[in-house]
């Protein structure tokens, strides 16, 4: 396994809601690890706490890779019973041509054996890099989430490059964002 940066902090927002006493609040996490196989170049630079200047490429179209090791654990955990209502991936990326190159994203909570059918995917990425989200507060990409889904170890994000061959695609700051109530 190819080991990441050190994690960067969760992020975490809320309101209660006045009827019932239920809180809505999300918390974001960065990937910590990009394990094998390795198929992009660099792709730890595509985690979370990466540089701005530096990004995980490739330029072969189909070309998947996976990450895990969202830190959604300690202080930045999901409280037990928690009810998932969405889930967003974030990125900023960018293509060397803008003909038809997108990304595309699968959500797992078994390590990777299984991914979500639903495959959520940018519009054409721009030539200047530019922030994407796929998903949204109220899109669980037709998972069964639980509080529990999130291991860190279990919960894999697989995104792939739909650009042309020989476009390169450049990718990072990759987060996960979890809404929830409780």
């Amino acid at each position: 396994l190819a080991s990441g940066p050190t994690p960067v902090a969760g992020h975490e927002s809320g309101s209660a809601n006045d009827q019932g006493g239920i809180t809505s609040s999300t918390k974001t996490a960065s990937a910590t690890i990009a394990p094998a196989p390795i198929v992009w170049t660099n792709p730890s630079y595509a985690l979370g706490g990466q540089s701005t200047n530096k990004y995980a490429t490739d330029k072969v179209k189909a070309h998947q890779q996976t990450f895990t090791g969202f830190n959604f654990v300690g202080a930045n955990a999901i409280p037990p019973g928690a009810s998932i209502s969405g889930v967003q991936v974030t990125f900023y990326a960018y293509g060397s041509s803008s003909t038809g190159c997108t990304v595309g994203a699968e959500l797992s909570l078994d390590g990777g054996n299984t991914y979500s059918s639903t495959n959520n995917k940018t519009g054409t990425l721009k030539t200047s890099s530019s922030s994407y989200t796929l998903g949204s507060s109220s899109n669980t990409w037709s998972l069964p989430f639980t509080s529990e889904s999130f291991d860190p170890t279990q919960f894999v994000v697989r995104l792939q490059n739909n650009c042309s061959s020989g476009t390169t695609l450049d990718l990072n700051r990759l987060q996960v964002k979890a809404s929830y109530s409780s």
